[in-house]
């Protein structure tokens, strides 16, 4: 005869192990297999504010800009299970993050990736500051809306926000279209 502990006990036993069963076979239920079709690449630019002067030389007009930017892509495979942890802390990540000059630049980049002329997914990277070269890594799969075989657009908006003790400015920026063939299989 089983006792109300020993019940508590078993029950306890099964749900661990049902807990465990669903993180172990989930990821391979949602992407449908143990690998993930992706695309994994890097962009990179430099963000500069100029400083021009008019003639006269009575004012002057900082302007950010986005200068030598450059996205390379490539097809990749992840493992299931690396693809679905990996969206818990975010896929995508900005490197060299760091301020270098008095004037506050604040750029916002944001991903779109477009297929047949619609908007599958609309990704908010993150924040950047400062001048310099900026590197996003990025890994683009089925939860970005790579879902089906086919050539993808992506569409990378950078906003610029420059604040220095005279004004501050703002400018969009879009970058693209770069395109995405992706087969999967």
């Amino acid at each position: 005869m089983i006792n109300m502990k020993n019940m508590k006990k078993l029950l306890l036993v099964i749900g661990i192990i049902t807990i465990l069963g669903i993180l172990v076979f989930l990821p391979v239920m949602i992407y449908g297999g143990f690998t993930v079709q992706t695309v994994e690449g890097t962009l990179t630019f430099d963000s500069t504010a100029t400083l021009s002067l008019s003639k006269s030389l009575k004012s002057q007009t900082i302007k950010p800009s986005i200068t030598a930017w450059n996205v390379e892509l490539q097809n990749s495979s992840q493992n299931a299970y690396a693809y679905a942890f990996s969206g818990i802390g975010g896929r995508n990540d900005v490197a060299n993050d760091a301020p270098n000059v008095d004037m506050s630049l604040e750029l916002s980049i944001s991903f779109i990736i477009k297929k047949d002329g619609e908007i599958v997914k609309e990704i908010n990277i993150g924040l950047v500051h400062g001048e310099g070269q900026h590197e996003v890594s990025v890994v683009l799969g089925p939860d970005e809306g790579l879902t089906s075989s086919g050539t993808y657009e992506l569409y990378i908006n950078i906003s610029l926000k420059l604040t220095t003790p005279g004004s501050d400015l703002s400018l969009d920026i879009e970058l693209g279209p770069v395109s995405i063939f992706v087969e999967i299989s």
